[in-house]
């Protein structure tokens, strides 16, 4: 399967990630990834083959994994009209609880949907419906960007978590420090772990 990852906005970049990063992983999954604006730095640092938004090449893609953005260009929609001239499938993943509609209205003012949107939530698809959204469009399917939280589930991984939270500020952090010292001394909660912990920083 031939996908074609496209996002502008910082939010559309950060929520595809997680996503990407599970697609580049599946057999016979070829990724291409194409940005512009915030979405270009973002998914570079990340290490994505980044290349410039060419709308021509959604010929030849099977799918369209794409974030939504309040950009002027607004690459995504010209996108979704060419993938339905193409018959390729696309999907965009929303990031945000706010200003639905606005993602897909076009310079022309008209309403491009993709075949689906991923949303978030009960309460966001509900949002959407009273916005004039067709209900079959619409999956919930979760934020995926929460799928990034579950590095935090092991202690290890909190301790790093804690210690780079604590350079950052500028505030030492003893190599022998244990997470039960770290709880005694706090001052901050920092809701860093997927599991329902919290990692407290020392003040």
């Amino acid at each position: 399967m031939n996908v074609l990852a496209l996002a502008g906005d910082a939010g559309g970049a950060r929520v595809l990630s997680p996503v990407m990063k599970r697609l580049a992983t599946q057999p016979g999954v070829t990724l291409q990834v194409q940005a512009y604006a915030a979405a270009v730095e973002i998914w570079k640092r990340e290490g994505w083959p980044v290349t410039p938004v060419d709308v021509s090449s959604v010929r030849g893609r099977d799918r369209l994994l794409l974030g939504t953005s309040w950009q002027p260009e607004q690459w995504e929609l010209e996108a979704i009209a060419a993938a339905r001239k193409a018959g390729a499938r696309s999907v965009s993943v929303l990031d945000s609880w706010v200003n639905y509609r606005v993602r897909f209205v076009d310079r022309r003012g008209e309403f491009v949907l993709p075949d689906a949107i991923a949303v978030m939530d009960e309460s966001a698809k509900a949002e959407m419906l009273k916005e004039g959204f067709p209900s079959e469009k619409l999956a919930v399917t979760g934020h995926p960007g929460f799928d990034e939280l579950e590095r935090f589930c092991s202690t290890e991984a909190q301790a790093a978590a804690r210690e780079r939270i604590l350079r950052a500020l500028g505030i030492p952090l003893p190599p022998s420090l244990s997470p039960s010292d770290g709880e005694k001394e706090a001052t901050s909660v920092f809701p860093l772990s997927a599991c329902g912990e919290r990692v407290r920083v020392r003040g």
